[in-house]
């Protein structure tokens, strides 16, 4: 019997079909939402040549290259990343509901560009990257040390985070009360805007990005090990707590990185891992891969949703970040 099995390999789970089909779906939709106000103006074949050139006689050619194009290409590049940290940090913590949003993270870097801001300016001009990291670090010190003795319960994790995001939070509203003058715009930058006038956030952003994809990528065996818990990891010769601390370290410079450059970006890290893996991702690789793609796309859709509002209103600027919560919310729930 057991020869006879022997000759028999177990056949790898099949990828279900409705999670490409839902990828598509969302990356299309978002995609043609966005070009939609534009092909009054441009035919889709120069709207799409927008992303690399631009006919000068052309307004409306001009404005889709410097403009449309630019916002479109760093939304996916952002929830490209957002995602694939998501993804990391909850398979670092064993938590299908952590997240750099929950663990306190994005609220940590932005409390660092404001500390920067009000009393170390030269510092934040030197390098936006290494002010939002520390503050990021920071808030991810904090929920570890609230965490540590309890090994890391999800329900534990969670609220630990949500504690040290309210606390920063509050420290940032106040110093905005008390210097309103000067962070009134940083507060509204904060809030998540994707709003882009050229290419240059977008080329000095996609390296970072990739780099640090990169690495959570070779990182992906050993997580596959944490997957049997702390003991079995350890008896295998895993080091847990170098892996743990790599990881977070990676989704700390992804998440801190991504809001020195366009504010705070709730929850896409999220939801894209948790649709990915309630659309049918069961290996850590699959859900690495259909996380960021998922990211990419839900953070596209957002970001036009934010477009339309922002022009169906009173001209009111509408951040991405409020457009995303919109999303992240009923998923917590």
């Amino acid at each position: 019997m057991y020869a006879e099995t022997a000759n028999h390999p177990v056949a790898k789970p099949s990828l279900p079909a409705r999670l490409p089909a839902a990828a598509a779906l969302i990356w299309c939709g978002a995609f043609l939402a966005s070009a939609a106000p534009w092909l009054g103006q441009l035919n889709p074949g120069a709207l799409i040549a927008a992303f690399w050139t631009f006919e000068g006689s052309d307004y409306a050619s001009v404005l889709a290259h410097y403009s449309w194009a630019p916002r479109v290409a760093i939304a996916v590049l952002i929830g490209f990343g957002l995602g694939l940290a998501g993804a990391v940090t909850q398979q670092i913590l064993g938590n299908p509901l952590a997240s750099p949003t929950t663990l306190g993270v994005e609220a940590g870097g932005q409390f660092g560009i404001t500390v920067a801001t009000m009393f170390f300016p030269g510092l934040l001009a030197f390098s936006p990257d290494l002010v939002a990291v520390s503050g990021g670090l920071l808030a991810i010190g904090l929920v570890i040390a609230l965490t540590w003795r309890l090994g890391f319960s999800p329900v534990t994790v969670i609220l630990a985070g949500l504690v040290v995001t309210f606390f920063l939070g509050a420290v940032n509203m106040a110093f905005l009360l008390l210097k309103g003058e000067w962070l009134g715009n940083l507060f509204i930058w904060g809030a998540g805007s994707l709003v882009q006038n050229n290419w240059q956030p977008f080329m000095e952003l996609w390296p970072r990005v990739l780099v640090l994809g990169v690495f959570m990528v070779l990182l992906m065996r050993p997580l596959q090990v944490m997957q049997l818990g702390q003991t079995s990891a350890r008896s295998l010769g895993a080091k847990v707590g170098l892996i743990r601390v790599l990881a977070l370290f990676l989704v700390v410079l992804m998440s801190a990185t991504v809001v020195s450059r366009v504010g705070v970006v709730a929850f896409i890290g999220l939801a894209a891992p948790v649709l990915a893996r309630l659309l049918g991702a069961r290996t850590l690789s699959e859900r690495l891969i259909w996380s960021s793609l998922l990211g990419a796309g839900l953070l596209l859709l957002a970001d036009t949703l934010a477009h339309w509002a922002s022009t169906w209103g009173d001209g009111s600027l509408v951040p991405t970040g409020t457009t995303t919560a919109l999303i992240g919310g009923p998923i917590i729930l």
